[in-house]
């Protein structure tokens, strides 16, 4: 007398397996498709590291102070990956960049001169 026999074990029978036959299957399932989900995560951060940020629009007129406090800064070229010359700055304790006309460099430079020859480095 068989008792406790489920509708899907009739149905694997039916086709001729075993229940348990099918359980590697579709724990190999799972293992691939885990697999395929951390690649797509790994692409997509690699894709978004690579998108360049770029300055959209620029100002022309950077409060002084805020060029006292700039920390670095690089030239952004319209050669590149983005549409416009800017001068972007990094200011301290600003998180956003400071998107500059290029001109402002010049200033920036005075400015940076300035404060060298006024704190010598110590030779001692």
């Amino acid at each position: 007398m068989m008792m406790g026999r489920g509708r899907g074990e009739t149905v694997l029978k039916e086709l001729g397996k075993r229940p348990d036959q099918d359980i590697p299957a579709v724990i190999m399932d799972l293992k691939v498709a885990f697999l395929a989900a951390c690649l797509c995560a790994v692409a997509v951060n690699y894709i978004q590291a690579g998108i360049p940020k770029c300055c959209v629009s620029i100002q022309n007129d950077i409060p002084l102070r805020a060029l006292l406090q700039v920390q670095r800064w690089e030239l952004q070229s319209s050669s590149g990956a983005c549409d416009i010359d800017a001068l972007v700055l990094r200011v301290k304790n600003v998180q956003r960049p400071i998107c500059a006309h290029p001109k402002v460099k010049r200033l920036l430079m005075r400015i940076q001169k300035r404060r060298r020859r006024s704190h010598p480095k110590d030779t001692n």
